[in-house]
């Protein structure tokens, strides 16, 4: 029972070993090239972000693909048929079209001028069927110059999103509109008939659930003009760029993920320094819904008023024990900090319990 014991186990190593030193080779990478063209042509698509954050409305991501030539060989054609996957919806509207259009929501090709766009500039032709999601550049009776030793992109395209989850987009591969690189017959036609090896790399996002963070910043009686909100996560690390209220009070801090944050505000109200905090929990669930209320009251602070009633006892050096317990509480930010360091930790803490056994310490 031993010996065969062994015997099974060798063999699961075995296979496990020989699974691990087997090249796994994606679909998309699959197409030979023919007729001795040396090289390969890739075909890389790439997302603007790698994650986006889902707040209840369609979310837009751009994509660049780009086509890559790493022989001598001059590359005279292409064509490819963009594959998104479920959920992923593809703009039909060209740049050119955008006065007549909805000029938020569009592709780019080769012909494209914008100086912040690499665009193909190297073939006379080009075509692109929205609907069908085909692209195809070549040369026209021997004029222009195809791609040699080097990458360049052939088209940005805009997708929405409509909920979370990960989508890829890729080009396919699998029937007679797979992809095409290679070389024309020298005729003046624009068929293909010498290719190149052809690898195609897909992008992939993510899309998480989160939501909008929106709130109003008071001093009790009336809305605070310029106050600097902060976002933190559990950790105390902070979350995106500080917005500034305007003189509504009114601040929102869009495409925030899931999870638990503290809304930390500081503001000067005429020679005082006011500060405070809110305790916010995201959840984007379509039943929670996407907008989460950041309404935050600040107070003038003393060194060790950890809630902000202008006095100091021991309610404060509750509140601190709790908000370092990540204990959803809203505090004072500059009362917090007790030995005025500018953090908010368990030197604090310390600083607090012993100011308050009338231990010889000074706060702040």
């Amino acid at each position: 029972m031993r010996a065969k014991h062994w015997l099974a186990l060798f063999l699961v190593m075995a296979m496990a070993a020989s699974l691990a030193i087997i090249p796994v080779t994606a679909e998309e990478n699959l197409l030979a090239g023919t007729n001795g063209l040396s090289g390969t042509v890739t075909f890389t698509v790439e997302a603007d972000r790698k994650t986006v954050i889902y707040t209840g409305k369609d979310e837009v991501v751009t994509f660049t693909v780009k086509v890559a030539n790493d022989s001598n060989n001059d590359l005279h054609a292409f064509s490819f048929m963009l594959k998104p996957s479920d959920g992923l919806k593809l703009a039909t509207l060209d740049k050119g079209d955008e006065a007549n259009s909805n000029a938020d929501f569009y592709f780019l090709h080769g012909t494209g001028t914008e100086a912040d766009t690499e665009m193909l500039q190297y073939y006379r032709t080009f075509e692109y069927t929205p609907d069908r999601r085909y692209f195809g550049a070549a040369k026209v009776d021997g004029t222009g110059t195809g791609i040699v030793n080097g990458s360049k992109t052939v088209l940005t395209i805009m997708g929405k999103i409509s909920n979370p989850g990960t989508y890829t987009l890729t080009m396919n591969t699998t029937d007679k509109d797979k992809v095409v690189a290679g070389q024309v017959n020298g005729t003046g036609s624009n068929t293909v008939s010498l290719y190149f090896q052809r690898a195609v790399i897909p992008a992939t996002v993510k899309v998480e659930a989160g939501g909008v963070i929106s709130g109003t910043v008071t001093d009790g009686s009336a809305a605070v003009n310029g106050a600097v909100v902060t976002l933190k996560d559990s950790q105390g690390a902070q979350v995106g760029e500080a917005v500034t209220t305007g003189n509504d009070g009114k601040f929102t801090l869009p495409a925030v993920a899931n999870g638990s944050y503290t809304v930390n505000v500081t503001a000067a109200v005429g020679d005082k320094t006011l500060s405070g905090s809110k305790s916010v929990t995201v959840d984007g669930s379509q039943e929670n819904g996407y907008t989460f209320n950041g309404d935050v009251t600040v107070k003038e602070g003393i060194p060790g008023d950890a809630n902000g009633d202008l006095e100091i006892d021991s309610r404060d050096l509750t509140r601190l024990c709790k908000y370092l317990a990540e204990y959803p509480v809203d505090i004072n930010l500059i009362g917090a900090d007790a030995n005025g360091d500018g953090e908010i930790d368990s030197r604090d803490l310390t600083r607090l319990s012993k100011y308050l056994a009338e231990y010889d310490v000074v706060l702040g």
